[in-house]
């Protein structure tokens, strides 16, 4: 349902559309500077979770479908250099973590 399709914006993918519609979801960093991973979660009403991640500057959920920690779908979570975040609800949603990149000490 989610799938993933990475590539360098100087790229210039090609696509068309095979079958109903499509929703893109664009997340974009300064290579130089940044690097981000994104996770897809599903969460179940009866079941919070918490999620621990690696230290990012900044973390964010984005929800596609359902209710997650009171907000809906279409609505986005951002969570400032948090290492671990609480969510609850029944939905799908993907966690975006943006990390600072470590730089070679010899430039």
């Amino acid at each position: 349902m989610y799938d993933e399709f990475g590539f360098r914006g100087e790229d210039a993918p090609d696509c068309r559309l095979i079958d109903g519609s499509v929703r893109d979801f664009n997340v974009m960093t300064r290579r130089d500077r940044l690097t981000h991973t994104i996770t897809h979660a599903t969460l179940d009403e009866a079941v919070p979770q918490t999620l621990t991640l690696r230290a990012p500057v900044l973390a964010f959920a984005y929800v596609f479908q359902g209710e997650v920690s009171g907000a809906r779908a279409g609505d986005t979570i951002a969570f400032d250099r948090a290492d671990k975040i609480a969510l609850e609800g029944a939905g799908s949603l993907c966690i975006v973590s943006i990390f600072e990149r470590e730089h070679d000490e010899r430039g």
